[in-house]
């Protein structure tokens, strides 16, 4: 997972990845904070389940 992520190729909503691998992540900046707005992800509107009402 982490050469994929670092290629660049690979495109992740979330992953869980263990402590160690975290740390290297951190040192090569490749993770974002978790949005706390989620209704106002690009990826939510256009993604949601019909489950879910707005």
């Amino acid at each position: 997972m982490l050469i994929k992520i670092e290629k660049g190729k690979e495109d992740y909503d979330v992953v869980c990845p263990s402590e160690y691998i975290i740390e290297r992540m951190l040192k090569k900046e490749l993770l974002l904070p978790i949005d706390t707005v989620f209704p106002d992800s690009p990826n939510y509107i256009h993604n949601i389940s019909p489950f879910f009402k707005e």
